[in-house]
C-alpha cells in the first residue's frame, strides 16, 4: 500500500504539472500506481551487485508483484468513481425538456441523427433524449436541441411528451437499454408507436418477443446494398442485381419472423435455418428460370419483328 500511495502521489503531482485534463488525472494516477515489470530487472541487478540482500530482494519482489495484482482493482475503483461523477451530473430538469406531440427520439448518435434529419425535413417536431454527456456537448456545439436524459426513466420519457406523442424512435446502441425502454413504453404509454434499432439478429428476435414490429437491423440494409454493388461488379446488370437483392431481403425478413419463436432452441432453430437456406436457393433458382424464359420470349419477339420488317421491305 505504501508503494501504491507514494507512486500515486508522485503521478498526481506530475499530472498537475503537465496540465492533464481533470477527467484524465485520476485514470493516469491509478493506472500507473502499481509497480512495473522493469522493477524485476532492477531487482535482478541490485541482487547481483549485492545492494539488497536475499531477504530484502524477496520482500521487494513480493511488494511489486502484489501491487501489480491490485492493478485491476484500482481500475475498478476508477470506473466506480467515474460512474458516480457521471451520476452526479444531473440530467436536464423535467421543466427544461421540451415535450412533443409528434416524435420522441431516444439516442442521437450517427443512427438517430439520420432519422432525425429526415423527420425534421418533413416538418415533424422532435423531442430528443441522449444519455451521453460527451455526445450532448458535441451536438449542442453544432446547434442541435438535444436534452440530457435517460429514456428508460419514466419521468423523463413523460416529460418528453410520451403521453401525447405519436411515435417513439429508439436509436441508442445498447441492446439491453433498448429492451428496457420498450418494456417501459409498453407499460406506461401503450398507445405510443415504437420504431426501434435492432443491434443484430438476436436482438431482433428479442424485440419481436416484446411485440415490436417496426425495427431495422443496424447493418443489414447497408450490407445488402453493398452486396447488390458486388453483384454489379461481378457482371450482373443493375436491374438484375437490385431484383436479387430485393428477393434476398424479402426472404430474410420472412425468415426472421418465421424463426423468432424457435430462437433459444438450438436444435430446432438449426434445422429451420438450414431449411430456410434451401428455400432461398429454390427462390433464386426459380427467379433465374423465369428470367431466362422472359429473355427467350423477348428475343423471339425481336426476331419476329425483324422478320416482319424484312418481309415488308421486300414487298
Amino acid at each position: 500500500m505504501g508503494l501504491i500511495v507514494l507512486k500515486a502521489f508522485v503521478l498526481y503531482v506530475l499530472s498537475v504539472l503537465f496540465k492533464i485534463k481533470s477527467k484524465q488525472k485520476l485514470l493516469f494516477t491509478l493506472a500507473l500506481a502499481q509497480g512495473g515489470e522493469f522493477a524485476f530487472v532492477l531487482l535482478s541487478l541490485t541482487s547481483s551487485l549485492q545492494i539488497l540482500d536475499v531477504e530484502q530482494t524477496k520482500l521487494t519482489t513480493l511488494v511489486v508483484a502484489i501491487s501489480m495484482l491490485m492493478a485491476p482493482l484500482l481500475l475498478m475503483i476508477y470506473e466506480k468513481m467515474s460512474h458516480q461523477v457521471n451520476i452526479q451530473q444531473a440530467f436536464d430538469s423535467l421543466e427544461e425538456i421540451e415535450a412533443t406531440k409528434n416524435v420522441i427520439i431516444a439516442g442521437y448518435g450517427r443512427f438517430g441523427q439520420i432519422i432525425g434529419r429526415l423527420l425534421t425535413a418533413q416538418g415533424y417536431h422532435l423531442s430528443i433524449l441522449d444519455h451521453s454527456p460527451s455526445q450532448i456537448e458535441m451536438l449542442r456545439r453544432f446547434g442541435n436541441k438535444v436534452f440530457y436524459g435517460d429514456a428508460a426513466r419514466h419521468d423523463l420519457l413523460e416529460a418528453s411528451g410520451a403521453s401525447d406523442a405519436q411515435l417513439l424512435v429508439i436509436a441508442i446502441d445498447d441492446a439491453d437499454k433498448i429492451l428496457e425502454i420498450v418494456t417501459l413504453a409498453h407499460k406506461h404509454f401503450p398507445h405510443l408507436k415504437i420504431a426501434a434499432r435492432a443491434i443484430d439478429r438476436r436482438h431482433a428476435y428479442q424485440l419481436i418477443a416484446l411485440g415490436v414490429t417496426s425495427f431495422k437491423r443496424e447493418t443489414f440494409d447497408s450490407a445488402l446494398n453493398l452486396g447488390v454493388e458486388a453483384l454489379s461488379l461481378l457482371g450482373h446488370n443493375k436491374q438484375d442485381a437490385k431484383r436479387l437483392g430485393q428477393l434476398f431481403a424479402e426472404h430474410d425478413n420472412e425468415s426472421l419472423a418465421a424463426l423468432a419463436n424457435l430462437w433459444g432452441d438450438d436444435h430446432s432453430y438449426g434445422i429451420a435455418v438450414r431449411q430456410r437456406i434451401e428455400d432461398l436457393k429454390q427462390v433464386l433458382k426459380k427467379d433465374k428460370e423465369e428470367q431466362d424464359k422472359l429473355s427467350i420470349c423477348q428475343q423471339t419477339e425481336v426476331d419476329s419483328t425483324e422478320i416482319k420488317y424484312n418481309k415488308s421491305q421486300r414487298d
